[in-house]
């Protein structure tokens, strides 16, 4: 009898705390929780924009903000993507990552994106970080969601009579034949598309093609206007999303993928006025380094402005959906700007992070002839402040002096550090840039070293070596005072 009472004891036990691990796990799948983990680095998936659940139109983008500490890591990677039953969910587009590396920040809160040009559901995004190093996965974090797109994104009317206008067929028709019989497009595919607004008013609409398939950056045709047709050709394969932008219309954003010898003409572009009921509203606070007082600051987006109250609290109304860009004005700080995706009659929220301007007293020698010796009289030298608006981009070939083009390094500020980059990435006897321990009038002849295209943040104390992006004039500088 005690024997059978005690296995109804363990029984119940085991039970129990089956059920205690059944409500953990299930408690956990609804927040980001780390499933691998190397090291002491670190990933917390944060927010999505829209929130999950959520119904989207195919080609919608659904934004995951995570923030990431890549511990005692140099160099990763992080990829957001999405998942459906335990797997990578076929057919998904995303934004590409970066190589993020310690010397330009250990940690920070970013986003990605991913969408589908075709119907899916999603139930769980996976955010991973890769060590550049050994290309492997060192932590891995998951958020269980519900998104599902509706629909689909492939338009490619085919090439008929009745199918467009005469002026719109005899374009799509002379395209097609230069993509057949031209060497220059050979390997490409092309885009005819018209642009229209509901009123027929629509008066120079900015244009952008934002590349997803090789890095960042976007492409701007003129200006369009009501009805004016535009065409873009691109190599095959290369997917990008063209962005329609006007202040007074919703941004209209649709992905394509170029074709070799396929010609696509969308003319159903047609622009929605932003009306009380359906423009958006960005709400959000300004803060500013060392808790400095945040009130009656001048935030902006597209043609709304207001002030902050004295809590640093904003509210900007009558907005365009899409991406929308919001800064503020605060004379002596640097970085009040963000990037707000905003959805139709919805409110979006921000932070606006301001940090002191900083500024770098450097002294610096260069020799005009070529020689890699600085202990004779013909070399040039003198003090400088950088990044004050005059001196933020050297070349030391043009004695150091402030250019546009091509340059020795760059000063920029992030957040609340300076950062100096080799901004030239040529190949071979280009620029470099050598950081080391000697002191600044111990360096009497430049030293070997390889190509260097890493960032530096700069610090009082700290000696550099360059070699110039002509490969023939060589220098040193040294931070004297970081000036904040």
């Amino acid at each position: 009898m005690g024997k059978i009472t005690s296995a109804k004891k363990i029984t119940c036990l085991l039970i129990i705390l089956l059920l205690a691990l059944l409500l953990f796990y299930g408690d956990c799948g609804k927040k980001s929780i780390i499933v691998t983990q190397k090291g002491n680095c670190n990933l917390k998936i944060i927010s999505t924009e829209p929130e999950s659940p959520a119904i989207l139109r195919a080609g919608e983008k659904v934004y995951v903000t995570f923030r990431y500490d890549m511990g005692d890591y140099e160099s990763v990677w992080l990829f957001a993507k999405p998942r459906t039953n335990g797997t990578v969910t076929p057919g998904h587009h995303r934004s590409k990552s970066p190589i993020y590396n310690k010397y330009d920040g250990a940690t920070d809160e970013i986003k990605g994106y991913f969408y589908f040009n075709d119907p899916a559901v999603v139930d769980e995004i996976i955010v991973r970080m890769k060590e550049k190093a050994t290309d492997e996965y060192v932590c891995v974090a998951l958020k269980e969601v519900h998104f599902e797109w509706k629909g689909s994104t492939a338009i490619k009317a085919s090439l008929r009579n009745d199918t467009w206008d005469e002026e719109l067929l005899a374009l799509a028709k002379k395209t097609r034949d230069e993509l057949k019989n031209s060497q220059e497009h050979e390997n490409e595919g092309a885009l005819i598309y018209r642009v229209h607004s509901e009123q027929g008013l629509l008066d120079r609409a900015r244009t952008e093609f934002h590349w997803t398939g090789r890095g960042r950056g976007g492409y701007r045709p003129d200006n369009v206007s009501e009805g004016q047709t535009e065409m873009k050709f691109e190599r095959a394969g290369q997917p990008a999303e063209l962005r329609v932008i006007h202040s007074d219309y919703h941004e209209f954003r649709r992905p394509v993928v170029f074709e070799k010898g396929i010609v696509t003409v969308w003319d159903d572009i047609v622009l929605e006025r932003v009306s009380p009921e359906s423009s958006c509203t960005v709400k959000g606070t300004v803060h500013l380094e060392d808790d400095a007082e945040p009130g009656d600051i001048s935030v902006s987006a597209g043609d709304a402005s207001v002030t902050t109250d004295e809590n640093g609290a904003f509210t900007l109304t009558g907005l365009r959906s899409g991406e929308v860009s919001v800064s503020a004005q605060k004379s002596g700080y640097h970085g009040l700007y963000t990037s707000v995706n905003t959805a139709r009659g919805q409110t979006a929220s921000c932070q606006l992070n301001g940090y002191r301007i900083r500024k770098a007293k450097v002294r610096w020698a260069y020799q005009p002839d070529g020689s890699k010796v600085f202990d004779n009289n013909d070399i040039v030298t003198g003090t400088a402040v950088l990044q004050d608006d005059e001196l933020d981009r050297v070349s030391f070939a043009e004695g150091f002096a402030q250019v546009c083009g091509e340059s020795d390094f760059l000063v920029y500020q992030t957040k609340d550090t300076l950062t100096m980059r080799n901004f030239d990435t040529r190949s071979g006897n280009g620029p470099a840039i050598f950081e080391t321990d000697s002191n600044f009038a111990d360096v009497n002849e430049v030293p070997d070293f390889d190509n260097n295209h890493q960032s530096h943040t700069l610090q009082a104390g700290k000696v550099y070596i360059f070699r110039c992006y002509d490969g023939q004039h060589y220098a040193k500088m040294e931070v004297l005072e970081i000036i904040d």
